[in-house]
C-alpha cells in the first residue's frame, strides 16, 4: 500500500506524534526520578505557600505547593500514557528520529 495521502499522514502526523509521546514518557519518568531523589527532600519541610525564587523578575515564580502539584500532574500523565499505550511496539516502530533528551 503506497497511497500518497496515507504515506503523507503517516510521515507528517503519526510519526511525529509517536515521537512526542515517546519523548514525553521519557521526560516524565526522568523528571519524576529527579524530583524524588533530589528536589522532594529539599522542599519537604516547606509549606505549600513558600515561594521558590529563581531570581528572575521576568517569570512567574512558583511556590512549593505548585511544584508538588505539577509533579502530581506528571504522575497522572505517566499513569494515563501507560494505561492507554498498550501497543508500544507500533509506537516504537513509527519513531524514526532519536529521543530528544
Amino acid at each position: 500500500m503506497n497511497d500518497p495521502i496515507v504515506v503523507r499522514f503517516l510521515n507528517e502526523r503519526v510519526r511525529p506524534l509517536c515521537e512526542l509521546i515517546r519523548d514525553l514518557k521519557y521526560r516524565l519518568a526522568d523528571g519524576a526520578a529527579d524530583y524524588t531523589n533530589n528536589v522532594q527532600p529539599l522542599i519537604a519541610g516547606f509549606a505549600d505557600a513558600e515561594p521558590v525564587d529563581d531570581g528572575r523578575p521576568d517569570v512567574n515564580n512558583m511556590n512549593c505547593g505548585e511544584v508538588r502539584a505539577v509533579l502530581t500532574l506528571m504522575g497522572g500523565l505517566r499513569t494515563t500514557l501507560d494505561a492507554v499505550n498498550a501497543n508500544t511496539t507500533a509506537q516504537a516502530k513509527a519513531c524514526v528520529r532519536g529521543l530528544v533528551q
